[in-house]
């Protein structure tokens, strides 16, 4: 079982895997920049067609290592155990195909996300909550990695998000507030958003 603190650090780092993932994607681009996944041409040599890296992390897995097809595993086996539990209170299980793993990787990938967030609080409470916790950390440690490691640089703003008005905002290595809540996601420069934040 997990304490209520590593359920919560638990869905904070699954809340965060959608981002990441999309980061790690836009890093296979050749020329683009760890920080900012922006691409850029100018280049005195000839790129590797893709980052290696991202690549070997995004596909598919037969191993232990962490990526994605981890995540669906986990998802499965959450699955698997609800219904082996009894346990119907509040949810609808997704279709098998969606968590294929040869099906889109990114549609199952995104579909495991969603449905390890949906089961947190149960299996937060199974006899597995540590292994689950530790494979997700690993995952999110290691596509953080390969982004350019931009989430563990977020600093926490002070001022409302202008959007959804809760204390939710961040601040991004490349200088840009984004809203932290799931619902808002709302992102401004810095002079956007000084400027919403005083007219509020």
């Amino acid at each position: 079982m997990l304490t209520p603190a590593a359920t919560a650090q638990l869905r904070q780092h699954l809340t965060e895997l959608p981002e990441l993932l999309v980061r790690t994607h836009l890093a296979l681009v050749p020329g683009s920049t760890p920080h900012t996944s922006h691409v850029s041409g100018g280049r005195t040599e000839a790129p590797l067609p893709l980052n290696l890296q991202a690549l070997d992390l995004l596909g598919p897995r037969h191993d232990s290592n962490p990526g994605p097809t981890q995540l669906i595993g986990w998802a499965r086996y959450v699955i698997w155990d609800r219904r082996a539990a009894n346990d119907w209170t509040g949810w609808v299980p997704p279709g098998s195909r969606e968590l294929h793993p040869a099906g889109w990787r990114e549609s199952a990938a995104s579909t495991a996300i969603g449905c390890l967030l949906l089961h947190c609080e149960f299996a937060a409470g199974r006899e597995y909550a540590h292994d689950l916790a530790d494979d997700v950390r690993a995952t999110h440690r290691a596509l953080d990695r390969t982004a350019g490691g931009t989430s563990t640089l977020w600093q926490p703003v002070t001022i409302p998000c202008p959007r959804c008005r809760l204390l939710t905002m961040r601040q991004r290595t490349d200088g840009y507030r984004e809203c932290a809540n799931p619902d808002c996601w709302a992102v401004v420069s810095r002079d956007e958003y000084t400027n919403l934040a005083t007219a509020a």
